[in-house]
């Protein structure tokens, strides 16, 4: 059965990569991009039109569905495969072209995720391999009303995913597991701090001063009740299980051409309350990061970010993620991307559990076969499962991914 998902993800990768030969008959690839790349940008077409004109109109609804099937083959706690899915709708209404309003507008989305864990059933570690997983059932995710001048300032306020503008780089999510996409995932095991598709009440605020700054700032309702499945997004109380979160950030970009780029990012976050103090007692849980995303070769970029938090009331007050992505090393394949990552968190000493850290490697090929599907085959070797003794873990999977 290994030798077979193994055999099924090798043969797929090499039809949908295959080179041009030196024989006078068209390449399929060449033909294949020259087909898919004039066709629609969504799976499900313009609609016969209503599309297009609602679009003009100030009114985007967009969605897509996304699969990872993983399996670990050696290693963890036992060995399987699982399946996980999301699926997810998005309405945006630009009340500029509605209405005349100027710069205002409206967002609201929602989430259905369905299938297992392997990182909960089978493997046991920390850093789930399967970034999608968490959150089965039907929701309510972000819903707000947000005022932009240009590109220099936006506000916008009301259900928001916090980690949807904050510790964000577009590098993170060419990888599948949840330690790189969408954010370094520390802040996840350590604080109440949101992201999708969990969305809390809260407010946000980016501006400009200069081409190269954006500075970021918001405050969220810190409640780790609300989004629980049974409530399927619709709890809207204001009441708090941690205080207000806090997160502000400062970007320095920098960039040459549109194909290099340099991107420093530094960072504070700040849980007001109710933060258990492993010792005794509960307080106040700051934190900072550091994040660089960097151009090193014409299509080649690297990334680096790191958390630190205090390691009297944090389960993983260090970690570090680092990555290559290059994008364009095939021939006539410019929008696919060859991707190598690496992770690392260490649990703190004040636990009393003993445990250590966990690590992992991952790499995989992410193949865009049209505007609206992709396929990444993808590589996995977990180190450390959840800082125990636990077998490292090999994991190999796919994720296919379609814009309807």
């Amino acid at each position: 059965m290994r030798r077979f998902f193994l055999l099924v993800i090798i043969s797929a990768s090499s039809f949908l990569l295959s080179e041009e030969t030196d024989s006078p008959r068209p390449s399929l690839t060449r033909k294949y991009m020259q087909r898919n790349w004039t066709s629609p940008k969504y799976m499900s077409g313009d609609w016969g039109g209503v599309r297009d004109l609602l679009e003009s109109k100030g009114i985007l609804i967009t969605s897509s569905f996304v699969t990872e099937c993983v399996g670990n083959p050696t290693g963890g706690a036992t060995q399987g495969f699982t399946y996980t899915g999301s699926f997810g709708v998005n309405l945006d209404i630009d009340f500029e072209k509605a209405c005349g309003i100027t710069g205002f507008g409206f967002f609201i989305s929602g989430a259905w995720r369905s299938g297992n864990s392997l990182t909960g059933e089978k493997i046991h570690n920390q850093f789930a391999v399967q970034e999608i997983f968490g959150g089965e059932t039907a929701k309510l995710n972000e819903l707000f009303f947000k005022e932009t001048v240009k590109d220099w300032f936006e506000i916008k306020a009301g259900r928001l995913n916090a980690l949807n503008d904050f510790l964000i780089s577009p590098l993170y999510c060419q990888f599948l597991n949840l330690a790189f996409c969408g954010n370094p995932s520390s802040i996840l095991y350590n604080t109440a701090i949101t992201d999708y598709p969990f969305a809390e009440w809260g407010a946000y605020m980016h501006f400009k001063p200069f081409d190269m700054l954006t500075i970021k700032t918001g405050v969220y309702n810190g409640n780790t009740i609300v989004n629980q499945n049974k409530y399927h997004g619709f709890n809207f109380t204001f009441s708090s299980t941690n205080g207000a979160q806090w997160l502000t950030e400062a970007k320095f970009s920098f960039s040459r051409s549109s194909n290099f780029y340099s991107n420093y990012t530094v960072g504070f976050f700040y849980q007001v309350a109710n933060t258990q103090i492993f010792a005794d007692g509960v307080g106040s849980d700051p934190g900072y990061y550091f994040q660089i995303d960097q151009t090193i070769y014409d299509g080649l970029s690297s990334f680096l970010a790191m958390i630190f938090q205090p390691k009297d009331r944090n389960l993983m007050p260090f970690f570090v993620s680092s990555g290559l992505v290059w994008h364009g090393i095939v021939p006539d394949r410019q929008h696919d991307a060859l991707s190598f990552g690496f992770a690392y968190g260490s649990y703190s000493p004040d636990l009393g559990t003993g445990q250590t850290f966990e690590a992992l490697f991952e790499a995989n090929y992410w193949i865009q076969v049209n505007q609206w599907l992709s396929v990444i085959p993808d590589f996995q070797w977990i180190i450390h499962p959840k800082g125990t003794n636990l077998p490292s873990a090999f994991c190999v999977g796919f994720q296919m991914g379609f814009v309807l």
